[in-house]
C-alpha cells in the first residue's frame, strides 16, 4: 500500500528529472538565439526621507533616509534590469547603514519565448494582497516603509516561459537559492527567558531548490491559470531547540523551514463594471509528527469583488483557510508534583505545547477552519494630485484586525509627501497583540524622484 510520503518523493524525482531535461532545452535555445548591438539604458530612482512613530511604545521605531538607482533597458530582445537601495538611519532602536541589491537580473523575450536569470521580484496570483498560490515572492514583514512593495525582497531564480499558442503562456521557476520570508519574533514582548538564535538555511542544491511550473490563460472574457509548487515555504514557523528549567527558565527558539507541495488555481472574470478575482491553493506537507513547526496540509482561498463607486475603488475580499486532519494541542497534565524528574517533563511538554500552539498562530490553524473579511477603498482628488486609501483585514475567528490608512500628496511632479498609519490588535497573546506592540504606528515621509 502507498503512503501519502511515497508520493511526495516520487513527485520529487519526476520534478527533478524534468528539470534536468529543461536545463538541456535552455541551454540550446540560448546557443542559438542572436543579440543585436547595446542601446542606451534607462536610469531613474528617488531619494527619501521617513519617520516611524509606534504610540504603543512611545518611541521612534523608522528614522531613515533611503537612496535607490533603478537601470534597465533592452538590446533588441535582450533586456535587463536592476535596482540597488542605500539606507541609513535607526531601525527599531538600532543604528544602521545599509546596502541592499534589490535585482539584477538580464533576459531575452520574442514573441513566443522569454526567459531570464538573475535576482528579481517575481511572482503569480491575480488577487491582490493574499495570494495563496504565490510560493515565490519573499517579504521583509519589518521593512517600515510607506510603499508596501518596499517589502517585496529579490530571489535569484531562472525563469522559462513558452506561449505555444496565443493568450497561452506555459511558465517554470527555478530558486536554487532559498531566500525566506523576515519575521522578526526577537522583537516580540513574549516573556523573560525567551532567546532566538539564528537560522540555519538549506544548502544550495539541485535536489533542495524550488520549482514552480504555471499554465496561464489570459482571454478579454476571462483569466485563468493552474500552478504547482514544490520546494520550501517562504512563511516558516519556529522550533524549540533549547530548553533550560534550573536555576531559571530559558527557552531557545530557532527559525524552522519545510518543505511542501502546492497544487493551485486562480480566475479573473469581467461581469460588467465589476471583476470577480479568486484564488485558492492546497499545501501538501508530509512527516508533521512531533514537528510543531509544520503545518499540517491546508487549503487556502479567497474570492473578492472588484468595482468602482462613486469614483472610489473598492475592493471586498473573503479568505479562508480549511486544515486537514485538525486536531487541537493536548495540553500536559502533571501527574506525580512531587517527583523532580516528572516536574521536569512536564514543564518540557508545557513548553512544546506552547510552542505548538504559537505555530498554529503563524500558519493561521488555530482552528479546523479559519475565515476573514477585507476592505479596501481608494480615491483620487485634486486632479490625481492627492490620492486617500484605507485598508483593513478582520479575522472572524480569531478576532484579530489590522487597518492601514494611507495619504499620498504630490506636491510637484518631483515630490511626494506621504502619510499612513498601522493599527493592528487582537486578543491577548495572539500574533496580533505580539506584533501590533511593535508594528503599529505612525509613519511620515517625503520622497523625490528622478
Amino acid at each position: 500500500m502507498r503512503t501519502r510520503n511515497k508520493d511526495y518523493d516520487s513527485t520529487r524525482r519526476c520534478v527533478e528529472m524534468a528539470f534536468r531535461q529543461f536545463v538541456c532545452c535552455l541551454a540550446v535555445c540560448m546557443a542559438v538565439l542572436p543579440v543585436t548591438a547595446s542601446e542606451r539604458p534607462v536610469l531613474g530612482g528617488y531619494v527619501r526621507g521617513q519617520a516611524w512613530y509606534a504610540h504603543q511604545a512611545s518611541t521612534f521605531n523608522a528614522l531613515y533616509g533611503e537612496c535607490a538607482l533603478k537601470v534597465s533597458g533592452h538590446t533588441g530582445a535582450v533586456f535587463y534590469a536592476s535596482d540597488v537601495r542605500a539606507r541609513d538611519g535607526l531601525f527599531f532602536n538600532e543604528r544602521q547603514t545599509l546596502l541592499e541589491l534589490k535585482e539584477a537580473y538580464v533576459g531575452y523575450r520574442t514573441s513566443w519565448f522569454e526567459t531570464s536569470l538573475g535576482k528579481q521580484i517575481y511572482g503569480w496570483g491575480r488577487v491582490e494582497g493574499f495570494n495563496p498560490t504565490n510560493n515565490l515572492t519573499v517579504y521583509d514583514y519589518f521593512r517600515l516603509s510607506d510603499q508596501p512593495d518596499d517589502q517585496k525582497l529579490g530571489v535569484f531564480q531562472w525563469l522559462l516561459s513558452v506561449r505555444p499558442i496565443e493568450a497561452s503562456t506555459l511558465t517554470l521557476v527555478w530558486q536554487p537559492l532559498f531566500t525566506p520570508s523576515i519575521y522578526r519574533y526577537e522583537l516580540f514582548d513574549m516573556g523573560q527567558g525567551v532567546v532566538f538564535t539564528d537560522p540555519v538555511k538549506p544548502k544550495p542544491s539541485l535536489g533542495q531548490g524550488n520549482l514552480s511550473l504555471r499554465w496561464n490563460v489570459d482571454v478579454p472574457a476571462v483569466g485563468f491559470s493552474l500552478s504547482y509548487f514544490n520546494g520550501y515555504d517562504p512563511y516558516h514557523g519556529i522550533d524549540l531547540t533549547g530548553f533550560v528549567l534550573q536555576p531559571t527558565l530559558q527557552l531557545t527558539y530557532q527559525p524552522a523551514y519545510f518543505r511542501k507541495q502546492s497544487i493551485g488555481a486562480d480566475l479573473a472574470l469581467p461581469i460588467g463594471s465589476f471583476i470577480i478575482r479568486a484564488e485558492a491553493a492546497y499545501d501538501l506537507t508530509s512527516n508533521d509528527a512531533g514537528r510543531e513547526f509544520l503545518p499540517k496540509s491546508d487549503l487556502n482561498a479567497v474570492v473578492g469583488l472588484e468595482t468602482v463607486l462613486g469614483g472610489i475603488t473598492t475592493l471586498v475580499q473573503y479568505q479562508a483557510t480549511v486544515t486537514s486532519n485538525w486536531e487541537a494541542p493536548v495540553m500536559p497534565v502533571l501527574t506525580n508534583p512531587s517527583d523532580p524528574a516528572e516536574q521536569y517533563a512536564f514543564a518540557y511538554a508545557m513548553a512544546r505545547y506552547e510552542t505548538a500552539k504559537f505555530n498554529r498562530k503563524i500558519m493561521h490553524q488555530e482552528k479546523a477552519s479559519q475565515h476573514a473579511l477585507m476592505l479596501s477603498l481608494q480615491r483620487s482628488l485634486a486632479f490625481e494630485t492627492l490620492s486617500l486609501g484605507v485598508t483593513g483585514l478582520y479575522d472572524l475567528t480569531t478576532r484579530e484586525y489590522i487597518v492601514r490608512p494611507e495619504l499620498a500628496w504630490s506636491w510637484t511632479d518631483a515630490l511626494t509627501f506621504n502619510v499612513c498609519g498601522v493599527w493592528m490588535n487582537g486578543p491577548a497573546r495572539s500574533l496580533y497583540d505580539y506584533a501590533g506592540k511593535v508594528l503599529a504606528g505612525l509613519g511620515v515621509g517625503l520622497t523625490v524622484t528622478f
